[in-house]
């Protein structure tokens, strides 16, 4: 998977900066237990493709392990992570644990919807979480449009942020 952030606007006390973002790799690898459970693994790096005000200018490194769970037409994720920071900042450790639960569920055969809880834990900072909502569109078996939003739950999380990608299956 290639994403990235088509555009940031970020505010602080010497003002306001807007661009476009970080672009991340993402190689995924789902393997299944049976019909209603199965895992993953991703692995990737958010690469410094962002205006050095807006991103930190080193590539980030992450790890994923993904357990997802059928009920009904309900599919429940739970994900646990850890990334390495590829900027050392002064006095904070530069690997951060991340989470995230989230449910989704197609409502018709081309939409979806989906809602997830998440967030960060890191030696030396606050935690930060978030909640996500998204609404999916199936145009075709291997091509899904996602259009959503999130909210930060913490103060360490962003105030809002709006989304909107495509996620292609090349090999079944």
């Amino acid at each position: 998977m290639v994403g990235g952030e088509a555009w940031i606007k970020s505010r602080d006390q010497d003002g306001t900066v807007s661009g476009f973002g970080n672009t991340s790799v993402l190689l995924k690898h789902y393997y299944p237990i049976s019909q209603t459970l199965a895992v993953g693994f991703e692995g990737g790096a958010a690469l410094p493709s962002a205006r050095p005000s807006l991103g930190q200018g080193r590539t980030d490194y992450l790890a994923n392990l993904i357990v997802s769970q059928d009920i009904s037409e309900l599919r429940i994720d739970i994900n646990a992570g850890v990334t390495r920071r590829g900027f050392k900042e002064e006095a904070l450790d530069r690997f951060r644990y991340n989470w995230a639960i989230a449910a989704s569920q197609m409502i018709t055969e081309r939409w979806g919807v989906a809602g997830e809880f998440s967030g960060v834990l890191a030696k030396q900072q606050k935690p930060s979480s978030q909640f996500l909502a998204s609404l999916n569109y199936l145009m075709t078996p291997q091509l899904m449009l996602d259009f959503g939003g999130t909210v930060g739950m913490t103060a360490m999380a962003d105030d809002y942020g709006v989304f909107a990608g495509f996620s292609l299956l090349i090999a079944p």
